[in-house]
């Protein structure tokens, strides 16, 4: 979690500064964003890999990041010419991806879908095809998380009855990133 502070004070039609420094070198800094509280306006976002969230236009031209200092930790923004109706709450909303993904369908018509090392806890649905080819949400899976004590991520153990179905997917939802992670087994 980035370290920023409590409240801010701007001056109408000035700059801002919202300093938010990471704790510990961000070895595994991925991708982060800004975004105005309590609404879906995203004012920056950075990835390396070039994949970008749409930006709100009231901030196209308004907000400076310092690149070059994101290795550091720093990953402090400037917004320019602040205006009433914008309500900047400094809050960092950190994202890890889930990894080594594997979906197992068991001899008791079962399947298990497990990974580990994404945060926050993620929503975990399943989905089935029947031998009429029609797709249902499966209701009843029985899923558990735990939390390493260390890294703070989570691992995921999620089990549902297969019974009658040709296929069955597993989706894992990030609920901060929206990455959705799909494994699938088929031909049952």
């Amino acid at each position: 979690m980035g370290q920023t502070p409590q409240c801010l004070n701007a001056t109408l039609g000035r700059s801002v500064l919202i300093p938010c420094s990471l704790p510990e070198l961000p070895l595994s800094l991925r991708w982060f964003y800004w975004q105005e509280d309590q609404s879906s306006n995203i004012f920056f976002h950075w990835d390396p890999r070039g994949q970008t969230l749409s930006v709100a236009d009231e901030y196209m031209n308004r907000r400076q990041v310092f690149k070059s200092e994101f290795s550091s930790g720093n990953i402090s923004i400037r917004l320019d010419n602040v205006a009433v109706m914008n309500r900047y709450k400094s809050t960092l909303q950190v994202s890890s991806l889930y990894k080594d993904r594997l979906l197992m369908v068991n001899n008791n018509n079962s399947a298990t879908c497990t990974t580990h090392g994404g945060y926050p806890e993620p929503k975990v649905s399943w989905a089935g095809l029947n031998k009429s080819n029609d797709l249902q949400d499966l209701q009843d899976a029985e899923t558990s998380l735990q939390r390493d004590p260390t890294e703070k991520t989570f691992s995921v153990t999620s089990c549902v009855s297969v019974k009658e179905l040709q296929s069955v997917t597993c989706i894992i939802t990030n609920p901060h990133s929206h990455e959705i992670i799909k494994e699938n087994c088929k031909d049952r």
